[in-house]
């Protein structure tokens, strides 16, 4: 039977100055980028962002050339790529970044669980945190990269083919914006996965589990909320708040400033901040609760 051996905390000698949970994070960033469907999922979330760049530069090409022959000062500037269009292109990456961090996370720490692997990992000067940590930011380092990262440079290269001279002064919290979208999306994802992964060890039925949660919540709440609606609409919308991917979407609508088209998924913002912050704390709960070796020799 495998030995969680903790001897090695009565050492007194020289110990590493780089954090302990860094061998972690680049273990679940390999665990991505080793296997050939994972790497061209990765390249996929690329896809968008040049379609999106090549449409942006044929736009404003257009643009010049319309406004070349008629006169600059003739014609106003019809086109501008407004913070609504970089909701939805976010919100495509965001799909393509929600499948990686399935994959990937629900074999994170279930697969160390099903090979036993947590007691060699906690004999080496490892804490349950740090092993926490490590796990949870690789995972969030990736999804944070396929959002993140094109979601700048399509901000970049819309003000570098503006013709708008003010351009970049009116979309200067764009970045922000695109940041905190991001960051929503990684940390609420990634924590939800690992807990999947911690309760259930085989990679196929969590990675199952996280999309039947994933979907199907927001189908039950809305289904509630479509019969007190009638009774009561403000308590329908903080219902609505309770599904997962309503929580998510109302969040990342405030963030942006961007207005619902269907008046009919209205969900309270405020409610969906608390819903998603309490599913977090709870992931929390859960993946303390359950990643635990199987003995201890002091």
């Amino acid at each position: 039977m495998p030995i969680y051996d903790l001897t090695y905390r009565g050492y007194r000698g020289e110990r590493a100055k780089s954090p302990s949970f860094l061998p972690v994070v680049e273990n679940t960033i390999r665990l991505a980028l080793r296997n050939k469907i994972l790497r061209s999922i990765y390249y996929a979330a690329g896809a968008p962002v040049v379609v999106a760049i090549v449409f942006l530069y044929v736009r404003y090409q257009i643009e010049a050339s319309v406004m070349a022959q008629r006169g600059r000062s003739s014609m106003r500037l019809p086109f501008a790529f407004e913070i609504e269009n970089y909701y939805w292109f976010l919100f495509s990456q965001g799909m393509l970044a929600l499948v990686l961090a399935a994959v990937v996370g629900a074999s994170a720490i279930g697969g160390d669980r099903r090979g036993n692997a947590l007691e060699a990992i906690f004999s080496r000067p490892i804490t349950l945190t740090q092993y926490l940590i490590g796990r949870w930011l690789g995972l969030f380092t990736l999804v944070l990269a396929a959002t993140l990262v094109p979601g700048f440079l399509l901000w970049c290269f819309d003000n570098a083919f503006s013709l708008d001279p003010d351009r970049l002064v009116k979309t200067l919290s764009y970045p922000c914006r695109i940041a905190a979208w991001a960051v929503v999306q990684g940390a609420s994802v990634s924590l939800l996965v690992l807990a999947f992964s911690a309760l259930i060890s085989r990679a196929g039925i969590a990675m199952a589990t996280f999309a039947a949660f994933f979907f199907l919540s927001s189908a039950f709440t809305n289904g509630v909320a479509a019969a007190v609606e009638r009774v009561s609409e403000p308590t329908a919308e903080i219902i609505r708040s309770f599904g997962f991917v309503e929580a998510h979407r109302a969040v990342q609508l405030l963030i942006f400033g961007v207005a619902k088209r269907d008046v009919h998924l209205e969900v309270n913002p405020t409610s969906s901040c608390i819903v998603l912050s309490a599913l977090a704390l709870f992931c929390i709960w859960v993946l303390y609760r359950r990643v635990r070796p199987i003995e201890v020799v002091s």
